[in-house]
């Protein structure tokens, strides 16, 4: 089934010379289309989705600045709950880290984990391209600074 969506893929951007999400629409639209089953086609159930999309955006836009004797850093004020299940939403605020030196620790362990995951893709993609060398260093600082972490001794 892959192989099909990615042949349909190749297809639309074959057609036009680039491949844009609103050919993708366009193609899918069709029930007969490999791609069709990849969207959401009742608008009271596509509508809903993009609002918790927005909501998610909304939240995670929302920046404060901390003010410490030596900087001001600006940062994202919530972050995805280390404490919620993998399967449902939901986020904490930087307060709350700031008091739970546990919560804080799984939040940046989180963090880190989707930074080393990024450069496993860019690496990749780097290695498909050959031009791998510097992300393997990034990559391992990264991963390092993870298990840091990680054996923190509270």
């Amino acid at each position: 089934m892959e192989n099909l969506k990615l042949k349909a893929l190749q297809q639309i951007e074959a057609a036009s010379g680039v491949l844009t999400p609103e050919a993708v629409i366009e193609a899918a639209k069709n029930p007969e289309s490999v791609l069709h089953d990849a969207f959401t086609w009742d608008d009271t159930e596509a509508a809903h989705s993009f609002r918790l999309y927005q909501a998610r955006k909304l939240i995670s836009s929302v920046k404060v600045q901390i003010n410490t004797e030596s900087r001001t850093i600006s940062t994202v004020f919530y972050v995805r709950d280390p404490s919620a299940a993998k399967d449902l939403q939901g986020y904490v605020s930087l307060n709350r880290l700031r008091n739970d030196e546990e919560l804080a620790r799984e939040a940046l362990l989180q963090e880190f984990s989707r930074v080393a995951s990024m450069l496993e893709r860019a690496r990749h993609l780097a290695s498909a391209l050959q031009m791998e060398a510097e992300i393997e260093n990034l990559l391992t600082t990264v991963r390092s600074i993870h298990e840091r972490i990680e054996h923190r001794v509270s």
